[in-house]
Formats: C-alpha cells, structure tokens, sequence
C-alpha cells in the first residue's frame, strides 16, 4: 500500500474511533440519524467525508422589541373592546416596560408623553385592569399580561424577569397561556 493510501486509511480508522464520536468538539454535532449513516458506513468501509467550515452569520436585532400573541390580542380587541385612548396608552406601555413586562413608569410621565391628562391615564389603568390588558400584583406592581405581549424572549431572560413574564399571565375565556 502506498505511503499517501495508507495515511489516508489511518485517517479513516481515526474517523471512526469511538472517543471520537463521544469527544466531538461542540461547533461539529451529528443528529442520531447522521450517527446511524456514519455507523453504517464504517460497517461497510465506505466513507467519504466532506468538510465545509465557513463563519456562522451573525444576525441581532438591534432594537427593543415585543411578542405579539396575536389570537389573544385579537381576542380582547374583539370581544371586550379597546378605545382609542386605551390603545395610545398600551403602545406607550410596551414600548417602554421593562423586559419581563413590569411598568416601571408613571401615569403622569406616561400623561406628559402622550398628551392625555393624568385622570384619563388614572381611568384607562383601572379599565385595563379589568380587561386583564394590565396585572397588578399584591405588591402594587404593575406589569402588561404576558398572554398579550410579551418583551423579551422567556428562554432568555433572568429568573426575575422570567418569574415577572409567569406570573403576569392572566387568562380568562378570551386569553390562553401563551408560553
């Protein structure tokens, strides 16, 4: 056998080790039915293999964003009703909460950046509290159901923020848990 087939074979053989398999770095996985072709393959000694490396693209979004669960939302605009002030306030809401759905502003900083006076803010929390639009803890927080927006992504938010997206998911015959 030549020098060039012979290291090539002991490639081969390397390939298929074992610990190989087991000590695969973690940028190279194989699914289980990848495993069975490998496997079958080194059962027969045919093997080619190919290797593309390339760098992974990079995609971010670069700003604030919010989940939508759309059936619920609709839901609530359908069957309960949402008024034009309610709405003005519920995008100011969402755009400014905090990821994990706390309200951390005040009805009158919310009142001086739409220009609707504070009782009007004041009446519009009380009535989305009563459409289960807005949650408010036995603490007095205030957080947005997280069964109609959700800010951030659950997978990836911190234990507080996580337990602040659960524990404002308020459900009724018009909203169903979302996550």
């Amino acid at each position: 056998m030549s020098e060039t087939l012979e290291n090539q074979a002991n490639i081969e053989e390397d390939f298929f080790e074992e610990d190989f398999l087991e000590n695969t770095p973690h940028y190279i996985s194989f699914t289980d039915e990848e495993r069975k072709k490998i496997n079958k393959l080194q059962e027969n000694n045919t093997v080619e293999a190919t290797t593309i490396i390339k760098e992974k693209a990079v995609r971010t979004i670069k700003k604030a964003y919010v989940i939508t669960f759309t059936e619920n939302w609709y839901n609530i605009v359908q069957h309960v009703g949402i008024t034009a002030i309610e709405l003005k306030v519920i995008f100011y809401i969402v755009d400014k909460m905090e990821y994990g759905n706390l309200i951390s502003i005040s009805q009158s900083a919310i009142a001086n950046n739409i220009n609707i006076h504070k009782s009007n803010v004041s009446r519009t929390f009380k009535n989305l509290i009563a459409k289960n639009v807005l949650f408010k803890d036995e603490n007095g927080n205030v957080f947005m159901n997280s069964n109609l927006f959700s800010k951030g992504l659950s997978t990836k938010l911190n234990k507080e923020k996580y337990q602040n997206l659960k524990n404002a998911q308020i459900t009724n015959q018009h909203i169903e848990t979302a996550f």
